[in-house]
């Protein structure tokens, strides 16, 4: 059953205050509520972890929406509208009726945890398929959580996900990437070519070395290395408009400086 009360809540807060953005992840929800289509100034809009399966056609009513999180959700249709981010598996059921403009986002699930590691479903078509999304911004790749640093316990990538990881420095539209709970031992190099990267996460991937290339992606602002083997942080971050720094459950004797904007 939905979390009405949460609902209501969070749409009363987003009509009481300035905002373009409205988060209803989370809310045990089954479908979008009706009052959502009616919030004309909405442009993002967080439906990830819940049970929807069908997105109603009047989300296309929301002219301004440029992102839609479906993550999370057994979705089975929805209309193709701007700004989609979606699990691949969703995506690989809905996209004969979707646009390749419309997807926004991919997460490539490797697993529920450590040691439940399994192939993609429709593995060799991943990376061609990614490759045809134009404005593919958003990119999540490994397990759905991490919750104890044990290098041990990550597995290295195999098949279609190392080729995904090796070939990511081709997708030069990303903003946004995640790895997460892969064994790589080090930063995909191909990340040095994505310049247009605002947020990037290398979590649990058993990296030992920040690499001082992290530096010339000169657009980040949120870094997360959290659950890695990292004893030092290089200074040249400090060059980078940083607004958040993760670098919890490493093997820092202290955590190390790095001076963030005020």
């Amino acid at each position: 059953m939905a979390n009405s009360g949460r609902v209501e809540q969070r749409i009363r807060e987003f009509r009481d205050k300035p905002s373009t953005k409205l988060d209803l992840s989370t809310c045990d929800l089954r479908e979008i509520p009706s009052t959502v289509f009616s919030l004309r100034g909405l442009e993002e809009l967080n439906l990830s972890r819940n049970q929807i399966k069908i997105v109603q056609e009047q989300i296309r009513g929301l002219g301004r929406l440029k992102r839609l999180d479906l993550t999370y959700n057994p979705i089975q249709k929805v209309p193709s509208v701007a700004g989609l981010v979606l699990d691949w598996d969703a995506h690989l059921r809905c996209r004969s009726a979707l646009s390749r403009e419309c997807i926004a986002g991919i997460q490539v699930f490797t697993g529920e945890e450590q040691g439940q590691e399994k192939e993609v479903p429709d593995a060799s078509l991943l990376l061609p398929e990614l490759k045809s999304l134009p404005l593919l911004r958003e990119l999540r790749i490994g397990l759905r959580s991490v919750t104890v640093r044990n290098p041990l316990g990550f597995r290295p990538p195999t098949g279609s996900v190392a080729q995904l990881i090796d070939s990511l420095g081709e997708f030069l539209s990303l903003e946004d990437l995640t790895v997460i709970g892969i064994l790589l031992g080090e930063a995909p190099t191909g990340i040095r070519k994505l310049k247009r990267l605002r947020r990037l996460s290398l979590t649990g991937i058993g990296m030992n070395e920040t690499p001082d290339w992290l530096s010339e992606l000169t657009e980040l602002q949120w870094l997360n290395l959290r659950h890695n083997e990292l004893g030092w942080l290089p200074e040249s971050l400090g060059a980078l408009p940083l607004t958040t720094l993760t670098v919890s459950n490493n093997r820092f004797g202290r955590v190390p400086e790095v001076n963030l904007p005020d």
